[in-house]
């Protein structure tokens, strides 16, 4: 199936497989240690030696005189110190350090009101336009006439008869 793919396409596609294959028990294992119950103080128990000298007088013969003496060797023994080392398992209540929750002061973000600039509806008066004829007076060059005497012909009554 993955021999028509090329070497390393292969080996990123094995890579993947496994990564995807673990995933659940890498979720199993955060679900056992959310649910896991919280450790309790338990007595250790340890063992400890103690070596304590003790010594132990053997018996001894005595050789007390009774008649007939006999001229017989006696013997006398010495008491010879022994040392008998003593084991014994004491339990014992240890307490180990345990973790304890402690209230560390964070810091808190608080809300100041800072008074902020607001907007307000001002009306500005806009400039409009306005048409407004302005007279203006250019001078112009103009022929003024003047008057001159004409000569004009008016007809003069002429008697007329009358019958």
């Amino acid at each position: 199936m993955f021999s028509n793919f090329p070497e390393f396409t292969r080996l990123r596609l094995v890579f993947i497989g496994i990564i995807l294959a673990t995933l659940p028990c890498y979720c199993l294992g955060l679900m056992a240690v959310a649910l896991a119950p919280e450790s309790e103080t338990l007595p250790i128990a340890t063992s400890t030696t103690f070596s304590t000298p003790t010594s132990t007088l053997p018996p001894t013969l005595t050789a007390i005189p009774t008649l007939p003496a006999t001229n017989t060797p006696t013997q006398t023994l010495s008491p010879t110190p022994t040392i008998t080392t003593t084991s014994s398992a004491t339990a014992t209540n240890t307490q180990m350090p345990t973790a304890t929750e402690t209230i560390q002061p964070s810091p808190t973000n608080t809300e100041t009101l800072i008074p902020s600039p607001t907007q307000t509806d001002t009306q500005i008066p806009t400039p409009t336009e306005t048409n407004t004829i302005t007279p203006t007076i250019t001078p112009t060059e103009e022929s003024t006439l003047t008057p001159s005497p004409t000569v004009s012909e008016t007809p003069t009554p002429s008697p007329t008869e009358t019958p």
